[in-house]
């Protein structure tokens, strides 16, 4: 529970939450068009594409940017949704940066779902032997009402259903009738 726990508060490390982690995405956004910044613009326009980088990653946790950033400098961030390679002359978009992000998070997302499955298990209770002394009941009282007799198959308990029904074929009464 506390290793679920503690995944649960990964995914809460984001710009929205805390300033900390807003520092960070600010951060690795300021390194990632430091590098990749193309063409020199205005310290006014570059200021504003930082503000929306921020606005549409301001519910992603600043790790999975961080871990975006560092796999689009690795050139490690696999094919865009049209199934064509990405870019990585130029940094990418908003939406682009908060997709890569977004597959760290699934993954932890998917490690926490695991986590609880195995906390939710239920132990597992062997029944085969109550099934099996049913069954031998069952076919106890079938073997009692066979014989015709009402009142007999009306006093028969449990235990003794399950020993007719658990021994060999034993004739029944008008069996043995016709026998003789």
């Amino acid at each position: 529970m506390d290793h679920r726990d503690n995944l649960r508060s990964y995914l809460q490390d984001t710009p929205a939450a805390s300033s900390a982690a807003e520092v960070r995405v600010a951060t690795a956004v300021s390194k990632l068009l430091t590098v990749l910044a193309g063409e020199r613009k205005s310290d006014l326009a570059e200021e504003a594409r930082s503000d929306v980088y921020l606005d549409v990653l301001d519910d992603v946790p600043c790790w999975a940017v961080e871990a975006g950033v560092r796999a689009w400098f690795k050139h490690d961030c696999g094919s865009d949704e049209r199934g064509k390679a990405h870019n990585y002359v130029f940094a990418p978009d908003p939406g682009t940066l908060r997709k890569i992000a977004l597959r760290e998070v699934y993954a932890i997302g998917a490690r926490i779902g695991t986590v609880q499955r195995v906390l939710d298990a239920r132990e597992y209770v062997d029944c085969t032997k109550q099934l099996e002394a049913g069954r031998a009941a069952m076919a106890g009282l079938n073997r009692a009402l066979k014989t015709g007799d009402l009142d007999a198959a009306r006093a028969l308990t449990f235990e003794a259903a399950v020993k007719l029904g658990s021994d060999p074929e034993e004739p029944t009464a008008p069996a043995r009738e016709a026998a003789e």
